[in-house]
């Protein structure tokens, strides 16, 4: 009897502490829908185990531009700057069919291969349209990095990336460069970042201890790129399969991307512009890796500002230089003034069309035709000058 009587009070006191736990489970779920707004969250509970919770993230960001998200044991909430689904009530009346492209069985099977950013897999968007104007933005809209990506493609790497380094170097600070920071990167970019360690010897070790053992599930196809000027690790993050290059020695590339953010946002036509021209440069291949003997992409953008500079649409760094104190690195002065505005009326208002036309005359008529010693040889950025390439031999 007291054996017995000793055990159920022992699940008596069992269940009111579950009953206790239970309830304060519930609590802390009501304070949290609490602060998230109704009708621009979700709840995925329980989480899925065959996909990460950062791929997870990353398709809900397909629905909206993610606000905050909480992440608990077994469960993700997630909350949308806008509304992702109308209410019955006020649910818009459905636009006509034939005005909207339908994803094709073309279209998905180009995203099904991974290569839906080809023009194969983003014709179907223009072929329903006719005026070229009409045209140009379909193709943008199609090829174009939105910003809502940026958080959920290539931030989650970058803090995985920088706690895995704070392992060993606590103090260490990542910091991403490229076409994703200067808001010039088409779906599926690289993504580049800078991070100095001081001794690049230790890079195989890094490769070998950090990425290949410790994170077997995280980075994949780990390669290491030491005989150069600025050394890379290069990988695929595989939970979005994320092409990611990092240097630790050359940080150029930082100050480089704040210079070609600077032009895209310039002028309204000049982000369009470099963007067209970047998918043109990738689809003929005349853009690629190193390794491939190709143009790196950054060459296409220079020729890009001076062809504007020549036009007066863009300054030259000279002007941009003329009253900032100067930021030497290595003999070179990298900044400029990143507040630059000119008060002047532009000079210049042809269209994005006009330009585009301009770019490649501007192409054909200084690298395509036959160059003789008084065609240029150097484009300089800092004055929008050309110059005969023997003077700088």
């Amino acid at each position: 009897m007291r054996i017995t009587s000793g055990t159920c009070n022992k699940r008596a006191n069992e269940d009111a502490h579950e009953e206790c736990n239970w309830q304060k489970v519930q609590r802390k779920r009501g304070k949290l829908c609490d602060q998230y707004a109704a009708g621009k969250s979700v709840r995925i509970a329980p989480l899925p185990t065959a996909i990460s919770k950062e791929l997870l993230v990353s398709f809900m960001g397909e629905f909206g531009a993610i606000r905050k998200t909480h992440l608990s044991r077994n469960s993700l909430t997630i909350e949308y700057y806008k509304t992702t689904t109308p209410t019955n009530e006020n649910k818009p009346e459905q636009a006509p069919t034939e005005n909207v492209p339908e994803l094709d069985d073309e279209r998905s099977r180009f995203m099904e291969r991974g290569d839906a950013l080809s023009y194969a897999g983003t014709r179907y968007a223009i072929e329903k349209t006719s005026e070229f104007n009409d045209e140009m933005m379909t193709l943008l809209k199609a090829i174009q990095l939105t910003e809502s990506e940026l958080p959920t493609r290539y931030d989650v790497i970058c803090n995985n990336v920088e706690n895995m380094f704070k392992y060993i170097f606590p103090q260490c600070k990542l910091h991403r460069f490229g076409s994703t920071m200067a808001g010039l990167g088409l779906k599926q970019s690289d993504l580049d970042m800078y991070l100095y360690i001081g001794d690049t010897a230790i890079l195989n070790k890094l490769k070998e201890e950090l990425l290949t053992y410790r994170w077997p599930n995280i980075f994949s196809k780990i390669e290491t790129i030491s005989k150069t000027r600025a050394p890379i690790i290069k990988f695929i993050y595989a939970p979005t399969n994320v092409s990611c290059d990092i240097t630790f020695k050359n940080s150029y590339g930082i100050y480089k991307t704040r210079f070609l953010k600077f032009c895209a946002s310039y002028d309204a036509r000049v982000k369009p512009l470099m963007l067209l021209i970047k998918y043109w440069a990738r689809e003929y291949k005349v853009t690629g890796h190193g390794k491939t003997g190709k143009i790196p992409n950054y060459g296409p953008m220079c020729v890009i500002i001076f062809y504007l500079q020549t036009i007066g649409v863009l300054p030259t760094l000279v002007e941009l230089r003329k009253n900032c104190t100067p930021t030497i690195i290595n003999g070179w002065q990298v900044n400029f003034d990143e507040k630059y505005k000119n008060l002047a009326l532009p000079t210049n208002n042809q269209s994005i069309v006009d330009l585009l036309y301009g770019f490649f005359h501007f192409v054909y008529k200084n690298f395509a035709s036959p160059i003789d010693e008084n065609s240029c040889g150097v484009l300089s950025l800092l004055d929008g000058k050309r110059y005969i390439k023997r003077n700088f031999d």
